[in-house]
């Protein structure tokens, strides 16, 4: 979760319009720690943000390792404006 913060980039158009919301990703990691998947299992509501969260996901990669293999992991994704 930790990558995916240092990731995150709130989309311009999405801050002047003031938009905001939380949505949940899941991500399946590979056995090296690579991005295998991202899929939305909730929306924020708001298109760009949800493509904002797969493409957080796209840029935090690659992960580090799971201890037992492949892994799948669903991550909350909080789109606010200060």
């Amino acid at each position: 979760a930790a990558a995916l913060g240092r990731a995150e980039r709130y989309p311009a158009g999405a801050r002047r319009c003031g938009l905001e919301g939380e949505g949940r990703l899941r991500l399946s990691i590979g056995p090296g720690g690579e991005l295998l998947a991202a899929d939305i299992l909730a929306s924020t509501g708001a298109a760009t943000l949800d493509r904002e969260m797969r493409a957080m996901a796209r840029r935090a990669a690659p992960f580090p390792p799971p201890p037992a293999g492949p892994a799948e992991l669903i991550v909350p994704i909080r789109f606010r404006l200060p």
